[in-house]
């Protein structure tokens, strides 16, 4: 037996270190309490009362969850205050999360008040303590006898109001009989009892267990609480994770356990409230070092960002769709990746590798909207993989050898639509590079923009088509491969699209420095600089963290010299939406 499917889980760096929180929620559970009253429900500050339970002080922030009740509102709301035994409920519009069902997704509320009546009767309502840092109740004597359910501490810790919270039992405690894991409260019995989803020991009795009810689950922990065990051992398909801004920094995660086609878990970065708009430095950044991260099957991934450094940085599975993320790898090794998927969907993300290649793809893939950029080679496919790669509306920006190389073995088609590939003002690197022997590659209505070649092919491609491109400051547009009558070469006219380029530039610690240089243009921590060649120096792609008119502050350290001969490149604007015809 295993936790429920539809368990919540809330994540936030500035919660208790250790994963020894609850950090969950099940609204599934069925033993709620079912008489809840309210007076002013449909303003933004309800009160709520029940025959059954007197709130005391320390429900207070806990989020009271309304599951159903005649012209109740259905949703989370934030307990604001505690008095006389009643809550009054934070219900100011767009402050609580309801459930869409359409979009299959929870979202800010849209409304004002819990209910549609100032005085409902009959409400279901859950309480969730996931919403704090700290652990509503710890405890030190958790005990259980033989393989019953039931879970006993003489502290006399628990509140009728905890049903369906997720209590971390942290320990195995005397003898060890105890299971490390989170466990759902199913019913309460009194202050000292309450019953657990399964037996929270081996079968022989569980004493001095200690364990923890409430609170967020941090991240950043190894051993038997490891962040890997909370997603596999404590975790299910059907699960939502929801990951509050700020920075976590995981150990390693290959996640074994994740979800179906019929229930996936979801991964959700938000900035204050679940579902609210997360974009840029709002989302919540993993920060996954030289640790990298094998997602679970079957999940669904918006709003994060992931840094790494290591060799495959972060890597999909099957089924995997990844929404308005961001994946950088900022290690200095050549040759390291900052995305890799075997069969999976990316949508609207950004990949970019500081030495190697921003997205690598292994099999069937589906690639749109996203920007890929500052990179060694943009998009490569594998020499292993097979199952056809569809990249739409995407921009491949400033990547130094190669937009988009195709493996010498991939067996897959491969289509490419509507696409811009934007290379340098002194056009370097191919934007499409394809081996020989290759076959069912489509090409159709890009902009490609800036290279030294646009389109590279050793031999004929059999079975393919080249349609409506747009070749324009290309040294070559194409090698080998074929154009069609369709194809152009009309100026697209970016933007606000631009480069600074140096060749006499200094550098010292992480600060570039040339002479008479204008650096006004460049946007900081949005803008990077292509170190060429010069003394000293590792070439490669730095983030600018800042600027001034003359100087570039780097993120990475390029190496120290004194020597007026670093050449270096900065591709800014970004703003490719073309202005002439295409």
């Amino acid at each position: 037996m295993a936790l429920a499917a539809t368990n919540l889980y809330e994540l936030r760096n500035t919660a208790t270190a250790g994963n020894l929180n609850g950090g969950g929620f099940n609204p599934g559970n069925a033993n709620f309490f079912t008489d809840f009253t309210a007076t002013s429900a449909d303003t933004a500050a309800p009160v709520i009362s029940s025959a059954s339970y007197a709130f005391v002080a320390g429900d207070q922030d806990a989020y009271a969850y309304v599951k159903a009740g005649t012209n109740w509102r259905a949703g989370f709301y934030r307990i604001a205050s505690v008095s006389g035994g009643n809550a009054t409920l934070d219900a100011t519009l767009g402050t609580g999360m309801y459930f869409d069902a359409g979009m299959n997704r929870w979202l800010p509320t849209t409304w004002t008040g819990c209910a549609s009546t100032a005085s409902p009767t009959g409400g279901t309502l859950g309480f969730a303590f996931m919403f704090q840092d700290a652990a509503e109740a710890t405890m030190t004597d958790l005990a259980s006898v033989g393989a019953s359910t039931t879970l006993t501490s003489a502290a006399a810790p628990f509140r009728a109001i905890f049903v369906g919270n997720i209590l971390s039992l942290n320990t195995t405690g005397t003898g060890a009989f105890g299971v490390v894991g989170r466990y759902e409260i199913v019913s309460y019995t009194n202050a000292t009892t309450v019953v657990t989803d399964r037996t929270t020991n081996t079968g022989t009795a569980l004493v001095a267990g200690q364990g923890r009810i409430g609170g967020a689950v941090p991240l950043g922990t190894t051993g038997t609480l490891s962040d890997d065990s909370f997603f596999e051992r404590d975790g299910v398909a059907g699960n939502r994770y929801f990951f509050r801004s700020g920075t976590y920094t995981p150990f390693a995660l290959a996640i074994a356990v994740g979800g179906t086609v019929s229930a996936p878990q979801f991964w959700t970065g938000y900035k204050t409230v679940w579902g609210d708009v997360c974009n840029d430095s709002d989302r919540p950044v993993l920060a996954m070092a030289a640790n990298g991260l094998t997602a679970p099957v079957q999940v669904q991934i918006r709003n994060i960002i992931f840094t790494t450094t290591a060799a495959n940085g972060i890597t999909a599975a099957l089924g995997d769709i990844w929404e308005n993320c961001s994946f950088i790898n900022t290690s200095t090794t050549t040759g390291r990746a900052a995305f890799g998927t075997s069969t999976g969907s990316l949508i609207n993300c950004e990949f970019i590798s500081y030495r190697g290649s921003a997205l690598v793809l292994t099999g069937a893939s589906f690639i749109m909207g996203c920007i890929i950029r500052n990179s060694d080679i943009g998009v490569r496919t594998t020499t292993s993989g097979s199952g056809h790669v569809r990249i739409d509306d995407c921009i491949i920006e400033n990547c130094r050898s190669f937009g988009f190389q195709v493996g010498s073995a991939f067996t897959g088609a491969i289509y490419i639509n509507r696409c811009t590939f934007v290379g340098t003002l002194d056009t370097t690197g191919v934007a499409i590079d394809i081996p020989t022997g290759k076959s069912a590659i489509y090409i159709s209505e890009n902009i490609i923009w800036g290279w030294a070649t646009g389109i590279q092919a050793v031999d004929s491609v059999a079975n393919s088509l080249s349609y409506g491109n747009n070749f324009y400051n290309n040294d070559t547009d194409v090698t080998v491969w074929q154009k069609m009558k369709s194809d152009m070469a009309i100026d697209p006219a970016f933007t606000n699209e631009g480069q600074i380029t140096g060749a006499t530039a200094t550098t010292s610690g992480s600060v570039l420095t040339q002479s008479g240089a204008d650096f006004s243009t460049v946007t900081d921590n949005v803008d990077f600089c292509y170190l060429v060649s010069g003394t000293g120096i590792t070439v490669g792609f730095y983030k600018i963290t800042g600027h001034t008119t003359t100087t570039l502050t780097f993120d990475i350290a390029p190496g120290t010299s004194a020597t007026a001969d670093k050449v270096f490149s900065v591709v800014t604007g970004h703003n490719l939406m073309p202005t002439g015809a295409i």
